[in-house]
């Protein structure tokens, strides 16, 4: 029983000896039981040590952190210690006359543009930092690039497996990386707090990202700050764990209240915005407006985005389902010259296209359907009266 352990030596073989066969073998078992509870010991003293040393390194960013700088309009500076990133990554077009970036509600950035985001000194990170990032599985190269580029190094990564099965040349994918990325003395999990590497959810309307990966983040460094790139509070759901004081947003959907917010409205070329500040913040050269939908339960959904084009003009897409009979996408395309008559025709349309639902006689519509079509349009004439318009707006 002693062979190979720390025991298999002479003064312990030498007791063994003088004693019975009987008690020989309590002698050995009284060793071992001794051994654990050592070992059980050293481990609270070890657990203990470790979150001594990982409270005071928290303390010592959260301090580096309050001294970066936060300012409307501009991408923070040393600011975070954690960022949470879901860059509009370029998709491949299946082919020529069919692109599949034709689909997407809002442009997306080319690669370089995303690496020179937030490299160096555009870094809204803290120089011991944790980085996640989103990226679907054809983009993995992509996305240790721009991991790179932002000044940190890859540690591991999460899987968010869809359950259903989507679009691929090479395979059907059905899941999403988000990558880790460390750089400085960033504190690890305790043992024993660590995340499964795989969670598996069904993918919901437009691809958004369940909550829980946000919540492992908030459960793991409960007190430090974060900043999610290209994500809309407003969008958030009751009881998200980023509705909490420790979370900040900047990007194409980051809201009207937020601490952070990019998106600074273009000129008008003398032109008067006759909706004035009764809007939603105006869309910025790379951070497009979009706006979801409501009152359309789980039946259904819809969004519009509006972006800048090259000339400063205004360009709308938008996209809506209505689960079990009908639905599509379309733009970006037009090009308005004001932000207000742009919001305006954007949400006209969509309320055209419920409002057909609303009255389809059809066997195939429902009654949910009309139901769930009918909520969408209360909604948007509920936001055109709140923001003014209403009335006519000059294109």
């Amino acid at each position: 029983m002693l062979r190979g352990t720390r025991h298999d030596k002479g003064v312990v073989l030498d007791r063994l000896k003088a004693l019975r066969a009987e008690e020989q073998e309590v002698y050995v078992r009284a060793l071992f039981d001794a051994d654990r509870q050592t070992q059980e010991q050293s481990k609270v003293i070890r657990t203990d040590k470790l979150a001594t040393k990982r409270a005071i390194r928290t303390g010592i960013i959260n301090a580096i952190a309050a001294h970066g700088e936060v300012r409307a309009g501009e991408m923070p500076r040393a600011a975070f210690p954690i960022l949470y990133a879901d860059p509009p990554w370029e998709q491949e077009a299946w082919s020529d006359e069919t692109g599949q970036d034709k689909g997407l509600m809002y442009p997306p950035m080319p690669l370089e543009e995303i690496k020179a985001l937030c490299a160096g000194d555009n870094s809204p990170a803290t120089p011991d930092a944790l980085l996640f990032l989103w990226v679907t599985a054809n983009r993995l190269d992509d996305g240790i690039e721009v991991l790179r580029a932002w000044g940190f190094g890859y540690v591991t990564c999460l899987v968010w497996d869809k359950e259903a099965i989507g679009m691929g040349r090479w395979v059907r994918d059905r899941h999403e990386l988000l990558l880790i990325g460390k750089r400085g003395d960033f504190p690890a999990p305790l043992e024993g707090t660590q995340p499964h590497s795989v969670f598996r959810e069904q993918k919901g309307e437009h691809s958004r990202k369940p909550v829980w990966f946000a919540e492992q983040i908030e459960r793991l460094w409960p007190d430090m700050r974060k900043l999610e790139l290209f994500q809309r509070k407003e969008s958030l759901g009751e009881g998200d764990v980023r509705l909490s004081d420790t979370w900040s947003f900047w990007g194409y959907e980051a809201g009207a209240g937020d601490d952070v917010d990019p998106r600074v409205g273009p000129e008008d070329d003398g032109g008067k915005d006759v909706a004035g500040p009764k809007l939603p913040p105006n869309p910025g050269k790379t951070a497009p407006v979009s706006i979801d939908i409501g009152g359309m339960r789980t039946n259904g959904s819809g969004r519009i985005c509006i972006s800048l084009t090259g000339e400063g003009k205004h360009a709308i897409s938008m996209e809506f389902e209505i689960k079990g009979l009908c639905g599509g996408a379309s733009g970006p395309g037009g090009s308005i010259t004001l932000y207000s008559a742009a919001l305006r025709i954007a949400l006209s349309e969509m309320r055209q296209k419920l409002s057909g639902v609303v009255d389809d006689k059809s066997s195939v519509c429902t009654d949910k359907h009309r139901a769930t079509a009918r909520g969408g349009v209360k909604w948007i004439d509920a936001r055109m009266k709140e923001w003014g318009l209403d009335g006519e707006v000059a294109s």
